[in-house]
């Protein structure tokens, strides 16, 4: 399933909820493959958000999906859960992600930690992604 949210009449946020996580039957995996390829490959996309917890190590099949996405559209790693560990943390631990990610070629435009339950990063990625500040 994939859940359209559209953002000041300006744009869309798709999220494909468990894509490349999904725990479904073989047969319902390879449909949804097959629509998510169709729908990856729109010109229409601006920016892919790759969603990954700050404490989880990237799969090989996080690094496949995120090296086909960056043949579509610029990729923005999103690492949340940031709350979880202390600054330092988040520091060197962006700092392995973003090498890990480089040493596999895959480019990826910005880094965002987030904490959905503390709010933080959430200005910022909303700055970088829609070029606006919720306080502006």
């Amino acid at each position: 399933m994939a859940n359209f949210f559209r953002v000041n009449d300006s744009c869309y946020f798709v999220d494909l909820p468990g894509y490349g996580f999904s725990a479904t039957s073989n047969d319902d995996h390879a449909d949804w493959q097959d629509l998510m390829n169709v729908y990856l490959t729109r010109s229409v996309i601006q920016r892919f958000l790759f969603v990954l917890d700050v404490r989880r190590d990237p799969t090989d099949v996080d690094f496949s999906l995120a090296r086909e996405l960056m043949a579509g559209a610029p990729v923005s790693l999103i690492l949340t859960k940031c709350d979880k560990l202390n600054r330092s943390e988040q520091t060197r631990r962006g700092s392995e992600l973003k090498q890990q990610f480089q040493a596999k070629k895959i480019h990826i435009k910005s880094i965002h930690m987030v904490s959905s339950l503390k709010k933080e990063g959430i200005e910022s990625l909303r700055d970088d992604l829609l070029g606006f500040s919720a306080t502006s």
